[in-house]
């Protein structure tokens, strides 16, 4: 009688514990979406992707990766582009375009690659975060 309670009483936290865990899952932090504030501007650094800089101001998770203002492609392979993020006023709310905007400008990386003596160097594929501003 006395194995059986244990027996039940084991089973019984292993179904509580198990669905605690099932039911608690981990939430990402939603930043402010639909601008950028001082803080998630000042978090990016030179050399990081588009990807990574939409996940730094929140928005990797939508179909907001801020509006393009400028794009560039040659026959080359170098590109380049410019994407502009509203900002956050004090409250976390998007100021208007008209006030503050902050931009940001990626372009290829040349890639320089010598192999036997011959030069085989070229722009890279991933485009990366060259230059970063705000306008008030």
């Amino acid at each position: 009688m006395f194995v059986r309670r244990v027996v039940l009483a084991v089973t019984a936290v292993a179904a509580v514990a198990g669905s605690v865990a099932v039911t608690a899952p981990a939430q990402a932090y939603a930043g402010t979406p639909g601008c950028v504030t001082t803080t998630e501007f000042r978090s990016v650094r030179a050399g990081m992707s588009q990807r990574q800089v939409a996940e730094h101001f929140g928005t990797s998770a939508r179909p907001y990766w801020g509006v393009k203002a400028n794009s560039f492609f040659d026959d080359d392979g170098f590109s380049a582009i410019t994407r502009s993020f509203r900002v956050c006023d004090r409250a976390g709310d998007p100021r208007l375009r008209t006030k503050a905007e902050a931009f940001v400008h990626f372009q290829t990386q040349w890639v320089p690659l010598d192999i036997d003596g011959e030069d085989y160097s070229h722009w890279g594929r991933t485009m990366k975060l060259d230059e970063k501003y705000r306008v008030f």
